[in-house]
């Protein structure tokens, strides 16, 4: 067992330990994708109309499945297109902002990110995508302002926040040297995702391996990743879960 506080929580939540969230049902492919059942998942989304939000749907799977090809090529045909809304303009350049960040091409992100918020100035997603680029180039004081406008635009919508904000603020207070402050954030994180959402679980696990990096533990760390790795092999956190191990 890690010496690292995140760990004390793995127990209960895989002896089935269910989170209580004020989040509303989300649309039936998100359902399979927090299982890590991405091709159940592609399925039920190519059903929805209309195109564009099928495509938009299309990509956020490929995405989390680590199909990086097929993401970039959705991402480029809603690129191409022209008349689209401006909402939809920005959240094509918020998904090439995350497929780019999840291939370490910060620099490349930083552009997509300034006009997804161009165009989509109050979207909860792309605050919370920002500030995980910003984390990833140790820039906490801007991820912060991401995640002070993502807790906002939470909280009137849905009374709570998820799982993956509160473990990007601990993220963010490890890097500022608050580890006291990070490690009950990270705790209250794991509270609110099911122990069978294996995809947004080894997404935890995958940022508590970057947060323990930041308290040098890497022991810590190197447990949560392989963690991640474990639990989501064939999701996106699992695999960078598995590119980050080699890094260190």
């Amino acid at each position: 067992m890690s010496d690292h506080p995140v760990f004390r929580l793995f127990s209960p939540l895989f002896a089935g330990k269910s989170a209580t969230t004020s989040a509303p049902v989300a649309p039936d492919w998100e359902a399979p994708v927090r299982r890590g059942e991405y091709e159940t998942a592609m399925q039920i989304a190519k059903e929805i109309t209309p195109a564009v939000v099928q495509r938009i749907a299309l990509i956020r799977i490929y995405l989390r499945a680590a199909r990086f090809d097929e993401a970039q090529r959705g991402i480029d045909a809603i690129l191409a297109k022209t008349g689209l809304e401006d909402h939809w303009i920005g959240q094509a350049h918020a998904l090439k902002m995350e497929w780019l960040t999840f291939q370490r091409r910060y620099e490349d992100a930083v552009e997509s990110a300034a006009q997804a918020l161009e165009y989509t100035e109050k979207d909860l997603g792309v605050h919370i995508a920002v500030a995980r680029l910003k984390l990833f180039q140790n820039q906490p004081e801007l991820a912060q302002r991401q995640l002070d406008a993502a807790e906002k635009l939470a909280l009137q919508t849905f009374g709570s926040l998820s799982g993956e904000q509160l473990a990007l603020r601990a993220w963010e207070w490890a890097q500022m040297a608050k580890s006291e402050r990070a490690d009950q954030t990270m705790l209250k994180a794991f509270e609110r995702v099911d122990s069978a959402d294996k995809s947004n679980l080894a997404g935890l696990y995958w940022i508590g391996g970057h947060i323990a990096r930041a308290q040098g533990r890497d022991r810590g760390g190197r447990l949560s990743l392989e963690k991640a790795s474990q639990l989501d092999p064939r999701g996106i956190y699992g695999w960078r879960a598995t590119q980050d191990l080699q890094t260190r």
